[in-house]
């Protein structure tokens, strides 16, 4: 795996159109089928969707193989006009068979597609984008984990105390959304990126 500064060298942050904003647009998408999409200024929510749930872009999954443009209608629709100036899209921490999150050889090529296919959208818009760990963008974005190693908890009180715009129970979601949780760190990990 390359390391956080090799991933980090090269990415550009000039605007195409040549205009100023005050504020970066950062996006960031947990690509799982659980995950979620988070669109910022600054510390302001531009758009949020999750992958899941009735207006989730995995929703037509069910009815045909090919749901990728789906998946590129949901960021096109959230960023509006203006593109994000950086996205970071998380690498997946599975393997097929292998370590604490075992599963099974089906769904981790399922799972490969669908982080094959972001990759493939974002590269086709020419977008500038990263692919990160977890273990990576966490701490760009500053979030520091308890000593039970509940990332996950870590993440939403961190999002949830610094983007009070982020709305963590869409629809009828009885708990904190984690994959809208961790799209939203991932945005504020592009944010720091671009701030330093």
């Amino acid at each position: 795996m390359r390391s956080l500064q090799d991933a980090l060298d090269g990415v550009s942050t000039a605007h195409d159109d040549g205009t100023l904003h005050d504020q970066p647009r950062t996006m960031g998408i947990d690509p799982g089928r659980e995950g979620g999409i988070v669109v910022l200024d600054g510390l302001d929510v531009v758009g949020q969707r999750r992958a899941n749930g009735p207006e989730g872009y995995h929703v037509h999954e069910a009815r045909t193989d090919c749901h990728h443009g789906t998946m590129a209608g949901a960021i096109l629709a959230l960023v509006g006009d203006r593109a994000p100036d950086l996205v970071i899209l998380e690498l997946p921490s599975w393997h097929a068979g292998k370590g604490r999150r075992k599963m099974a050889a089906s769904t981790a090529g399922r799972h490969g597609i669908e982080h094959g296919a972001w990759r493939g959208i974002l590269a086709g818009l020419g977008w500038a984008h990263l692919v990160l760990s977890a273990q990576q963008w966490r701490p760009l974005a500053r979030i520091k984990g308890p000593r039970s190693r509940d990332t996950k908890a870590a993440t939403i009180a961190h999002v949830d105390a610094l983007l009070p715009g982020l709305d963590l129970r869409p629809g009828k979601c009885t708990t904190d959304h984690d994959g809208l949780a961790d799209a939203a760190g991932m945005a504020l990990a592009a944010r720091c990126y671009l701030r330093r």
